[in-house]
């Protein structure tokens, strides 16, 4: 029964170690060296004294093998019991496993030259690993609260999904976690363009597609308000007039919605301007503001229909009955935000050369650019086509055709 538990657990384990492996060798541009020769160079590998502009790609070799860590000691927990040698035993054997993987994909780069090896990205990788590990215990009671939701208990599956959100949300905000470290570079992050009172140069220089931006701050924001109101229900609930009727969410203050939206937009901020590769301004403490005072008063009307019992297939009823009327402003803002109405239509000229110019690899331009850009890429793309998956879902389209269909 344990290994049947397990199951998709080791299949999101492995479709995680297959994405290190991939996204570490990558462009493949692999180059034939003799094992004695890789041996000689891997015993002389260097330790290396890396600046500001480096600090990125190093942290994000720990933050990538997070999820080892914390993926391995989770399978092998529920693989092998929840007693508490067993539970050593897993922690203990995920932090030998995710180290091992760090010395063999760093091994294997030796034999791609356009790839950098160093101790650095070891211990890096190492420490990432031995992070995922400790934090297992934590995101697995959380996931086990979440399952439990999903069958058992419908009425607290919103609340663990925005508690969930809220996280990541905080979590991937102050990525890369590049440091500033020096007065040095507090100097240059302050005259550069990455940080202003109320609006950065960085973010005036992209046009109209500010506004989009800001717009997407003001609605990212909007779960987290729903999770306050959230907390705020269950720690002061307001009597309903009816005794037979369950207790009614109190309703949040409009006042203190928008109180914690800005210490929110502070927080993130004031991450942002301390590192490095990060933008810091004004505006976006109001964004974040609106769009928690949105959510905690969306989360009033909310939360009094989830103080009755509902099951997950309530909520699912009614998310099809409400999802076709969005398809088409969906439809409509995935073209703008793609360019179809700001952008010059070429002739097949112009479609042949670039096709010709286009890398079809996946991930292959992320390698070219910064951690920070990479994330923001593929995080923008999902959340344009996450809701592909939301509205498909409305016509119990299977897993393999709403992929086709994004």
């Amino acid at each position: 029964m344990a290994l049947n538990r397990a199951r998709p657990g080791w299949a999101l384990c492995l479709g995680w170690l297959t994405f290190v492996v991939y996204g570490s060798l990558l462009p493949f541009d692999y180059h034939p060296l003799p094992i004695d020769a890789a041996l000689a160079r891997w015993q002389a590998l260097p330790f290396l004294h890396l600046g500001v502009e480096s600090r990125a790609d190093w942290v994000a070799n720990g933050v990538l093998y997070v999820p080892v860590g914390l993926l391995l000691a989770q399978c092998l927990r529920a693989a092998w019991g929840d007693r508490v040698l067993a539970r050593g035993l897993a922690a203990l054997s995920a932090l030998a496993l995710g180290c091992g993987l760090a010395v063999a994909v760093e091994f294997s780069q030796l034999f791609f030259p356009s790839r950098t090896v160093s101790q650095n990205d070891v211990m890096a990788e190492c420490l990432g690993t031995l992070v995922g590990v400790l934090v297992a215990p934590r995101v697995g009671r959380w996931a086990d609260a979440l399952r439990l939701a999903w069958t058992q208990d419908g009425q607290r599956l919103l609340p663990r999904l925005l508690e969930g959100y809220a996280a990541a949300y905080l979590l991937l905000s102050l990525f890369p976690y590049d440091l500033l470290l020096s007065a040095a570079e507090w100097q240059d992050k302050l005259a550069s363009d990455n940080c202003g009172w109320w609006l950065a140069p960085a973010s005036r220089q992209r046009g109209w597609l500010l506004g989009v931006l800001l717009g997407a701050e003001v609605a990212l924001s909007v779960p987290v308000g729903l999770w306050l109101a959230w907390r705020r229900a269950l720690r002061h609930p307001a009597p309903s007039r009816h005794p037979l009727q369950p207790l009614r969410p109190a309703p949040p203050r409009l006042a203190g919605a928008l109180l914690a939206g800005a210490g929110l937009g502070l927080l993130i901020e004031g991450g942002q301007l301390a590192i490095a590769s990060g933008i810091s301004q004004g505006f976006s403490v109001l964004t974040r503001a609106v769009g928690v005072a949105i959510g905690a008063q969306l989360g009033s009307v909310l939360l009094a229909h989830l103080s009755g019992q509902r099951s997950a297939r309530h909520w699912v009823h009614t998310w099809r009955r409400v999802a076709p009327g969005l398809a088409l402003p969906y439809l409509g803002l995935l073209a703008g935000v793609n360019g179809w109405g700001s952008q010059t239509w070429g002739g097949p000229d112009t479609w042949q050369t670039q096709w010709a110019e286009l890398h079809l690899m996946p991930f292959w331009y992320h390698y070219f650019t910064t951690e920070a850009e990479a994330v923001f890429s593929l995080g923008s793309v999902a959340l344009m086509y996450l809701p592909v998956a939301a509205l498909l879902g409305t016509l119990r389209v299977r897993v393999a055709g709403v992929v086709l269909a994004a």
